[in-house]
């Protein structure tokens, strides 16, 4: 491949994804690097920026997506009114929800050992067998 089609691929490249109206999910996520959920050595894990944005439109385009069961705005549905943080854990008991097949297939998959998971009003990145919060989406169903 010469110079001039290599540049002619990069300049189509940018076309495509400049043609999408400026506050649309599709630019936003133009506009954000690619999901890498794997971190490297020493990078930490959590939700990029992108999937921060696909989570909050997936339910923001279709309010019949929600999760059943949630409670009052602002409640977990387990009545555990503490607040989520990173590196914390989930309390026993509370009550959470796996992220629907159809959203979680537009998010990069996770190491082994994570999920992502619907607290209350919140989606949460977690460490299964210590059960310690490494990210949270705070309010994505408020």
């Amino acid at each position: 491949m010469d110079s001039l089609q290599l540049l002619l691929m990069v300049f189509a490249a940018g076309l495509s994804s400049a043609g999408a109206a400026p506050d649309s999910p599709d630019a936003r996520i133009a506009k954000q690097p690619p999901a890498a959920i794997v971190p490297a050595a020493n990078a930490q894990l959590g939700f990029d920026a992108r999937a921060r944005i696909l989570i909050q439109d997936y339910y923001r385009s279709n309010p019949s997506r929600l999760p059943s069961g949630l409670a009052k705005k602002d409640e977990h549905p387990s009545g555990a009114q503490q607040r989520l943080e990173r590196n914390g854990r989930l309390p026993p008991g509370i009550e959470q929800q796996s992220l629907p097949p159809a959203l979680a297939r537009q998010l990069p998959p996770l190491p082994r050992g994570y999920d992502r998971v619907i607290v209350g009003q919140d989606v949460v990145l977690v460490e299964v067998s210590t059960r310690t919060v490494v990210d949270v989406l705070h309010g994505v169903f408020g």
